[in-house]
């Protein structure tokens, strides 16, 4: 769905993020977590990494949370 958007640009559905990036981001993030080779998705890697320069994403993190263990 991300390759065949055209309006696609920084973000899954255009140049603002949306709840799309909300639930795409912890899916990254868990492959992270259990060492999954994410280089077949750059599209995936590219949002991922546009979101990370939002500092509500950064903060959101899981290792910044309290109860993060």
């Amino acid at each position: 769905m991300l390759a065949a958007d055209a309006r696609r640009r920084d973000f899954c559905f255009g140049s603002t993020p949306t709840l799309a990036d909300v639930y795409l981001v912890p899916q990254v993030e868990k492959c992270r977590r259990f060492k999954v080779d994410m280089t077949g998705w750059p599209r995936i890697q590219a949002i991922d990494d546009a979101c990370a320069q939002i500092e509500a994403f950064r903060l959101a993190a899981p290792a910044l949370q309290p109860d993060a263990g």
